[in-house]
């Protein structure tokens, strides 16, 4: 990737060019498809462990169905199969969100689904 612009092979076989922001998302000018690719916020000192809860992007406390709603909606757009299409350099970000986030939601299931729960 060279300067503020990201190349990407669409499934249709064009080649596109989009400038980086935080969000990606364009359409292909040759069949329509819409790309959606959001980076991975950088890394913190390993001292410290993320909350699980600023990670699935919701409030602790939340319910057992909150929480799988999050982890479920985060994972359709982070998984890496879902980003097959996409440049190599997408593949390792999506890898270590999905990481992060089945990380998480690990945790989460192992506190016994947060303290809203009721469990």
């Amino acid at each position: 990737m060279e300067g503020p612009y990201v190349r990407v092979r669409c499934r249709c076989g064009a080649i596109l060019r989009c400038r980086r922001r935080y969000d990606l998302r364009f359409r292909c000018h040759h069949c329509g498809h819409i790309f959606r690719f959001v980076h991975a916020p950088r890394r913190t000192a390993r001292s410290q462990t993320p909350d699980p809860y600023s990670i699935l992007g919701i409030r602790p406390g939340s319910t057992k169905g909150e929480i799988r709603k999050a982890y479920l909606s985060l994972m359709t757009i982070y998984h890496p199969d879902k980003v097959a299409h996409l440049a190599p350099e997408y593949h390792e970000i999506s890898q270590a969100k999905s990481r992060a986030i089945n990380e998480a939601y690990r945790q989460l299931k192992a506190e016994g689904w947060g303290e809203g729960s009721g469990m």
